[in-house]
């Protein structure tokens, strides 16, 4: 029997509106955010495409549809978190430094830009922000080919501007080692936002004297560790004997 296409009616007589139909950017914006969570819990080789349309409620072919391929949605659960923070980092910088003009860069500002936005993003529990520093881990841990262009689509500006303007700031490094030292900065920054994930290991040492709940204060700490350590000099050579003072 055909289904009627008469609106329904309330109780009161009047007609109910018709069902909404979902579009398309919907789909795919449930697709990005159902893998991410999935990707991050269970590694990119744990989950199948099945599992992540069925938490979606989408079509098995709704994957293949929107980005190609499951290395295509990969790809767009990367891009949506990280394109967001370093729009952020990018757009202080970009403030800063045409507020500073031709003068000397001051190193804890750039710092401040480069961390900042990360961890306000990690911390947030609005947002997936600690998502993002799970899944960078497990792209390093457990790399797959593909994944080097990703990471460089997203992060290689970011390393070139910020650089850039560390060696501005701290003229006295050369770029391998301002290279060197955002690198380290990096690691510095990823183990931090993993306090948002649940590592909250500090404050039980600290009997809570370490808040992570204070993100401010976080971010200040932050910026003065990674700023001692970029404000240094070269690095000492080891005496190759052992004989040196220990």
């Amino acid at each position: 029997m055909r289904a009627s296409r008469a609106a329904r009616r309330r109780e009161d007589g009047t007609a109910e509106p018709a069902p909404r139909e979902e579009n398309a950017g919907e789909t795919r914006a449930r697709l990005i955010s159902v893998a991410t969570r999935l990707f991050a819990e269970h590694g990119f080789d744990g989950v199948s495409v099945r599992m992540i349309t069925r938490e979606a409620n989408a079509n098995l072919g709704a994957i293949n549809y929107h980005f190609g391929s499951k290395e295509g949605l990969i790809r767009e659960v990367f891009h949506s978190l990280a394109r967001p923070v370093n729009e952020v980092r990018l757009s202080e910088l970009d403030r800063y430094e045409r507020e500073a003009g031709t003068g000397q860069l001051q190193l804890e500002r750039v710092v401040h830009a480069l961390v900042a936005p990360t961890i306000r993003f990690a911390a947030d529990p609005t947002r997936d922000g600690f998502y993002l520093l799970r899944l960078i881990v497990l792209a390093r841990t457990l790399p797959r080919p593909f994944m080097t262009s990703v990471i460089a689509e997203d992060y290689d500006v970011v390393f070139h501007r910020f650089v850039a303007a560390i060696c501005r700031a701290a003229p006295h490094l050369t770029r391998e080692q301002a290279s060197w030292r955002y690198s380290f900065t990096i690691g510095a920054l990823l183990h931090v936002a993993g306090f948002f994930d649940g590592y909250d290991r500090i404050r039980r040492l600290t009997d809570g004297l370490c808040d992570i709940d204070d993100v401010e204060n976080l971010v200040n700490e932050l910026v003065a560790f990674v700023t001692a350590g970029l404000s240094g000099g070269a690095a000492g050579k080891p005496d190759q004997k052992g004989e040196g003072t220990p």
